[in-house]
């Protein structure tokens, strides 16, 4: 049985960790190409489920003016806490509505026919009713509007799981609930609501230049035990002593959909 659960998911300190390692040791931006799967424009009003500390729903907020909205969502009250403190030190708060509901409750939270774009990262296969919550999300978007999330496929950080899981000395556990709903039963489960869609990947190399990145980034990923967290110190350190970095790659997949214009 693959695990829903993970002790990082919804930390906040942890979700920062790993935003900052992929900006600091990646090759391509993520953001922008979340944002690039949207239609974005001056005036939007935008949904972001699952939005965490608000890496997508500052620059959507940023991007589509004074006159546009967003409506962030998320569980954390830590997380919802960054991204209002950040909203307003940039001057977005009245752009921003940060909103705390599990993403099983958002038809209570959110409005039917008005949003010209919803967006997910790393959140949807959350859901416990996911076919329930794309219905939802249906009618919550205008005639024309758009749905784009993405989550990790199976290949996601194949190299940093197969080190750790050769640390503990069993085979790697490739796949998680999370890329089996991105892979598998999102699409169809998406399509059985909007018909037609688009599937978009995305990668993007990680290459860290000490032990001490590497262990920060592992340390607050979901792979993360305790029981090896020494040996892991020391075979990162033994692997910087013949190599200049070391080198993991996410691999994300993406789902498009547009609601047809009546």
């Amino acid at each position: 049985m693959i695990d829903r659960g993970g002790k990082f998911n919804t930390d906040s300190k942890a979700l920062v960790n790993r935003i900052d390692a992929h900006s600091a040791f990646g090759t391509n931006d993520l953001n922008s190409w979340i944002l690039g799967n949207l239609n974005l424009s001056t005036g939007c009003r935008v949904l972001d489920l699952g939005c965490g500390t608000g890496k997508q729903s500052i620059a959507i907020a940023e991007k589509i003016g004074e006159s546009g909205a967003v409506t962030s969502i998320d569980l954390s009250d830590e997380s919802l806490k960054t991204l209002r403190t950040e909203a307003e030190k940039l001057g977005l708060t009245d752009r921003i509505s940060a909103t705390k509901s599990d993403l099983d409750n958002i038809d209570g939270v959110i409005e039917e026919n008005h949003y010209d774009n919803i967006v997910s990262s790393y959140a949807l296969y959350y859901c416990s009713d996911p076919e329930k919550t794309f219905s939802t999300l249906y009618d919550a978007l205008k005639p024309g509007g758009v749905i784009f999330f993405c989550g990790p496929s199976r290949e996601n950080n194949s190299e940093i799981k197969s080190f750790h899981y050769s640390l503990a000395g069993v085979s790697p556990q490739m796949e998680t609930f999370a890329s089996r709903f991105m892979e598998d039963d999102g699409p169809e489960q998406v399509k059985s609501v909007f018909q037609n869609i688009e599937i978009r990947e995305f990668r993007n190399p990680l290459k860290f230049d000490s032990s001490d990145a590497l262990y920060k980034y592992w340390s607050s990923y979901n792979l993360y035990d305790e029981e090896l967290d020494s040996i892991f110190k020391e075979r990162a350190a033994l692997h910087f002593q013949s190599h200049d970095h070391f080198e993991t790659v996410k691999r994300v997949i993406g789902i498009r959909a547009i609601k047809p214009s009546q």
